[in-house]
């Protein structure tokens, strides 16, 4: 009787510790996966990050934005046509995609990208012509992304309080 206790308690034993060395592998590779995604991450950010500040129509939009140079649309007097602000807007749409399938997290894009998107969505004139794009294109959903983000960086208390200082000039926010 005491040989059958023996082997059945060999049984549980084994069981027990291929369980232990399933989770102890599964914890392993979680943890292996979220670094890979954080070096993908890195990558990406330094891979779009070079190619936002050496573009130069983005550093050109960025300066009017920065500068509160108006206007900024050519149908509107301004220097800037249909595609160079599509190019912009559509930059931080992208980040937006990022950030929605969890490729880019808040904090990556707040970091390199906040105050680009603050500065854009606090413009009268970008909100107005997202409007006027969704109207004249009938792409209501268009530059959605983009907005929502800036919503996100607005839970930030200094990004809320970046954005009313850079509305304040250029409309209601």
């Amino acid at each position: 009787m005491s040989g059958n206790r023996s082997w059945i308690w060999n049984i549980v034993v084994a069981v027990f510790g291929m369980l232990i060395g399933a989770a102890i592998s599964f914890y392993t590779f979680v943890q292996q996966q979220e670094e890979a995604n954080r070096h993908m991450e890195i990558n990406l950010v330094c891979e779009i990050s070079k190619r936002f500040s050496e573009d130069k129509n983005y550093k050109s939009l960025m300066q009017t934005l920065e500068g509160d140079q108006m206007p900024v649309w050519k149908d509107w007097g301004g220097n800037f046509n249909h595609q160079e602000i599509n190019d912009y807007l559509n930059f931080f749409e992208s980040l937006g995609f990022y950030y929605d399938y969890g490729i880019m997290t808040q904090e990556t894009i707040d970091y390199f990208f906040g105050s680009y998107l603050i500065e854009a969505h606090a413009n009268n004139q970008i909100r107005e012509y997202i409007k006027v794009f969704r109207r004249n294109c009938v792409q209501p959903g268009a530059f959605s992304r983009f907005e929502n983000l800036v919503q996100l960086l607005r839970t930030v208390p200094e990004r809320d309080v970046m954005y009313k200082i850079y509305s304040g000039g250029r409309g209601k926010s």
